[in-house]
């Protein structure tokens, strides 16, 4: 049985990349944002760690990976399908370079093609179930399990931005073909979704003349 071969796609901005890549120009890039003054770019990095060199997830970007990948799982849970040496080696980077505090592979069960995506944000102790340890209310984690440790038993996270990192599949896509693709998709689904109401509706009024007799018959 013929198989079709996995296509690796990595989302690297070319323009950071080379900040990974390269150390003088890491350098020579910390020296500059802290001599022009430019705090939201300092913000970008953590200590000597280079900027995150992957693609910014906007939210027209992020609707069309949710539709297409509705299913979430952290990457150490996921178990679909075997992660390719490449992407497992960008998600290596991720780690080593501490860029976020939450890596998930998004994926669809019809068409897995997954992607992963890098979160930047918090951890914290939800507070609201009844065996939540209500001494973290307030304190703000790096990870699940710096939570779990700290005694939580609730531990839930705060999105502040996302990243895409990779994606694997039998056909690279382009992100204008992610965005025809989702498209069809959410048409096909809600269309659906619409018919079935339209059908429920026409059903109720097909004996609405009937049911005002017997419910208001003296």
């Amino acid at each position: 049985m013929e198989t079709m071969p996995t296509i690796v796609q990595s989302f690297l901005v070319e323009e950071t990349k080379e900040l990974v890549l390269d150390g003088e120009k890491l350098s020579e890039w910390n020296e500059l944002v802290a001599e022009l003054g430019l705090f939201g770019q300092i913000e970008t990095t953590s200590g000597d760690k280079s900027p995150i060199p992957f693609v910014f997830m906007k939210s027209n970007l992020k609707n069309v990976m949710e539709q297409l990948c509705p299913r979430k799982v952290e990457v150490n849970e996921y178990k679909i399908s075997p992660i390719p040496l490449d992407v497992l080696k960008l998600v290596k980077l991720a780690k080593d370079e501490k860029y976020f505090s939450s890596i998930e592979v998004w994926y669809d069960d019809k068409s897995p093609d997954p992607f992963v995506v890098g979160s930047v944000g918090h951890w914290y102790e939800t507070n609201w179930y009844d065996d939540s340890n209500k001494e973290l209310k307030g304190l703000q984690f790096d990870s699940k399990e710096a939570v779990i440790n700290a005694g939580g038993k609730r531990p839930n996270f705060s999105i502040q931005s996302q990243y895409l990192i990779a994606k694997w599949g039998d056909v690279a896509m382009s992100f204008e073909e992610m965005s025809e693709k989702a498209k069809q998709r959410f048409l096909e689904v809600r269309g659906a979704e619409l018919s079935k109401k339209i059908k429920e509706a026409q059903n109720e009024l097909s004996v609405l003349k009937e049911d005002a007799i017997e419910r208001f018959a003296l």
